[in-house]
């Protein structure tokens, strides 16, 4: 038998509130507490067999005057069980989760969010996203993404707007949320651009974030595979569209698109410190995120088009030629690179040592990945 199960944090009632009415589609839900509505709506449209309650001990222990002297989690249980009654539906089963042990000390996120998963047993789950604080709420957003890792999808969140008097079906918001999150921090420490690029599909509609994303997928390509060939133009380009959306001052859109837009400034960051696109920037990158094989190959293939490109080597003579021709003479290529490069740098040669060392370091930590 299929059961449906509502998580939720409860809220602290606070005395002196009349009753409100949520409208959601044609139908109207009221209530008191701030998560009553969007319980009313799951046993409504859906059923509820559990209510599974995150509770504070004021939540759990304060008796409330307007409330007859019962506590929040009284009421909301009675309030609850009366509305199902009343409406001919199963009366659900209500789990409390304390957020403190019986010492009274706060619960470690991870024994809390054991109890929840322990809770939900093998139902479908829907969400009440209005309640509580950013603390406890935080534990819905992990469980969330611990369903979907596991593959259970919850199948609708709510959150009751106050100020608008709706209930919100917030479902594919959040979930494009928590796939944005996974997908910027991918892009941001590996260079893969495959889930961005599969988001982009379902949720980005923006022209400035799409092309944004197009000229990550590119530079995700380049890195991959390491074909570094044309890489100035990459980064410049992938570089000039997070400007482009940095310096908006455009708004609205979905959750998804709000919050990349939003990231936008850290994500320039990660990649280029300095606010410029620099391929020595680009093999720091590389550094920190040890992708040893890629810094080794821009640092063989793109540092001497990059030296020459802002004229921070002077070659003599006709051998100059062979820095624009390396194919056919590669050993004297870079023999020659390397020895001016290490004799006549001034500073640049203080910044190319300090890369130096930090690629042998790398290179020594991690001498399995060559």
């Amino acid at each position: 038998m299929e059961m449906n199960a509502l998580v939720l944090v409860v809220s602290l009632y606070s005395d002196g509130r009349n009753e409100i009415s949520y409208r959601f589609g044609g139908d109207i839900y009221t209530g008191r507490q701030t998560n009553e509505a969007a319980a009313k709506l799951t046993i409504d449209k859906y059923g509820a067999d559990r209510n599974i309650c995150i509770s504070s001990p004021q939540v759990l222990n304060d008796k409330k005057r307007d409330l007859g002297g019962k506590t929040t989690y009284e009421y909301f249980k009675a309030a609850i069980g009366e509305y199902a009654r009343g409406n001919g539906k199963r009366v659900p089963d209500f789990i409390c989760i304390p957020v403190n042990d019986e010492g009274g000390a706060e619960k470690p996120a991870p024994k809390l969010f054991d109890e929840l998963i322990a809770a939900l047993g093998n139902c479908d789950i829907y969400f009440d996203t209005t309640g509580g604080g950013r603390d406890t709420s935080t534990i819905l957003q992990l469980l969330m993404k611990y369903l979907e890792i596991f593959g259970r999808n919850f199948a609708h969140a709510w959150y009751s707007d106050l100020n608008k008097k709706v209930i919100i079906d917030v479902t594919e918001d959040l979930g494009s949320v928590l796939d944005l999150l996974d997908a910027v921090g991918m892009f941001r420490t590996t260079g893969s651009s495959k889930a961005l690029v599969s988001l982009k599909a379902k949720s980005i509609n923006d022209t400035d974030l799409c092309e944004a994303i197009d000229k990550m997928e590119n530079f995700s390509s380049s890195i991959r595979l390491n074909c570094v060939g044309g890489l100035e133009k990459i980064i410049t380009d992938m570089n000039a569209c997070f400007n482009k959306i940095i310096d908006s001052d455009r708004m609205g859109g979905s959750s998804a698109e709000y919050i990349l837009r939003a990231l936008m400034p850290r994500l320039k960051e990660s990649f280029f410190p300095d606010g410029k696109a620099d391929i020595i920037g680009i093999v720091r990158w590389c550094l920190k995120n040890d992708l040893l094989q890629q810094a080794m190959t821009i640092i063989t293939e793109r540092l001497p088009a990059y030296h020459l490109a802002h004229d921070l080597i002077d070659f003599h003579g006709d051998e100059k030629y062979l820095l624009k021709d390396k194919r056919q003479h590669e050993d004297k290529y870079y023999y020659l690179y390397f020895s001016v490069l290490m004799k006549n740098l001034g500073t640049e040669k203080e910044r190319f040592r300090t890369l130096r060392n930090d690629f042998y370091k790398k290179y020594r930590d991690h001498k399995t990945y060559l």
